[in-house]
């Protein structure tokens, strides 16, 4: 569905795209924002207002990241949904993933995808096709963080250095 409505999107560079950085097709970035030199982006991709990306950053198809948020240097994003507010340290990995907003994510997080996925929503089973995690909002996520495919994070959690989180994460959780 995000690709299907980042597709009507026309490139817009109203930020600051620094010399080295590579823009191809329907990208948008947001008064105020940075692209930082060594970045390489492909559309469609929507870049909201007052962002901070990279340097050498790689954002793929069918992203969107909402405003003032920041993407540390050496990170691959595809296929994902990034709320306002979001900051995401250097080195990670993140696809085919929905975070929400005011998260601050250390160095090193990666999301695994799995395919062919049940998973449950409020007592709900749904299947997912092709599935990162989904994130709530409020999180504080440490360094070196891997969340396995389908693994749900609530609100207002932290989820402490070199954990592997293999089982979703309920409200207000302390992840050691």
């Amino acid at each position: 569905a995000n690709a299907a409505v980042l597709e009507g999107n026309k490139r817009d560079l109203v930020g600051t795209i620094e010399d080295g950085a590579t823009i191809k097709g329907n990208v948008v970035v947001g008064e105020n924002s940075i692209i930082r030199a060594g970045c390489y982006i492909v559309g469609p991709v929507v870049i909201g207002k007052n962002c901070d990306i990279g340097p050498n950053t790689v954002i793929l198809p069918s992203s969107a990241i909402g405003d003032n948020t920041s993407i540390g240097s050496s990170v691959e994003i595809q296929n994902c949904i990034l709320m306002n507010d979001v900051r995401i340290g250097s080195n990670s990995y993140l696809s085919n993933s929905i975070i929400g907003a005011n998260n601050t994510i250390g160095s090193h997080f990666s999301t695994e995808v799995g395919r062919e996925l049940l998973i449950e929503m409020m007592g709900t089973l749904h299947h997912a096709e092709l599935l990162g995690t989904v994130m709530g909002d409020d999180n504080i996520i440490a360094n070196r963080v891997l969340i396995k495919p389908g693994k749900m994070i609530a609100n207002n959690s932290n989820v402490e250095a070199g954990v592997t989180v293999n089982r979703d994460i309920p409200p207000c959780s302390l992840v050691v």
